[in-house]
Parts: structure tokens; C-alpha cells; sequence
């Protein structure tokens, strides 16, 4: 029902594109935060979204994966030294992680908007 329910939003309003209320997680992203989990607060909600299933999180829990999105652009700003290495070990650039992030907060601003959860599509 709750996969429904976010369909049916994602068809609604037409003067919100789709876009807007779909993020992708790029490759290897996963595997960067996980490596680093302990400098985002909130990663274990954030981490409850299966790569590989549905997932559906509680309109309550959109706050802490907002957090966590913004904790991530905090650390993109604070170890900007580290990107190269960052590239080498995961093939992300920074650029790429913080479109991320920031998709992920806007997608978080509409759904505490519409008072709504978060659905994750597996592959």
C-alpha cells in the first residue's frame, strides 16, 4: 500500500516534475558511507533502505534522514583535501555525493510537506 501511496504522489501536481521526488543512489556510494557511518548521525535509519527490496520508512523518521543528508554536505565541506582519495577508493566525486545529498533533502522537505514517509526501490 505504501509503494501505491508514493506513485500515486509521484503523479500528482503537475507543476512538480518527477525529479523531484525521486533520488538515485549512485554506485559504490553504499560502500563510502558504510566505510564512514560513524561521522553521519542517523546512518542506521538512512542504512534500513534495502538496495535490493522495497523499503518504507515512517513519515516520523524523514527528520533523521534529512540530518543525515545535511551531515553528509557538512562532511563533503569539511574534508574537501580528501576527494581525490575519495575518487580513487569509491569512483565518487564530490560533486556527485553532494547532488545526492542534496536530492535526498529535497525529497525529504516534500514528503514532511505532504506529511508522508520515504519508499526505497531496490534494483
Amino acid at each position: 500500500k505504501e509503494i501505491e501511496h508514493a506513485v500515486a504522489l509521484l503523479c500528482t501536481k503537475p507543476y512538480k516534475t518527477v525529479r523531484h521526488r525521486v533520488v538515485d543512489e549512485p554506485e559504490r556510494l553504499g560502500d563510502f558511507l558504510y566505510d564512514f557511518r560513524a561521522a553521519f548521525p542517523n546512518y542506521e535509519i538512512y542504512y534500513r533502505f534495502d538496495p535490493y527490496w522495497e523499503t518504507f520508512l515512517e513519515a516520523e523518521q524523514v527528520p533523521a534522514i534529512k540530518a543525515f543528508s545535511a551531515s553528509l554536505i557538512r562532511w563533503l565541506e569539511e574534508h574537501s583535501a580528501e576527494e581525490n582519495q575519495i575518487i580513487q577508493q569509491y569512483a565518487l566525486s564530490f560533486p556527485k555525493i553532494r547532488k545526492f545529498a542534496v536530492s535526498l533533502g529535497r525529497i525529504c522537505d516534500v514528503a514532511m510537506e505532504e506529511e508522508c514517509g520515504l519508499v526505497g526501490i531496490g534494483d
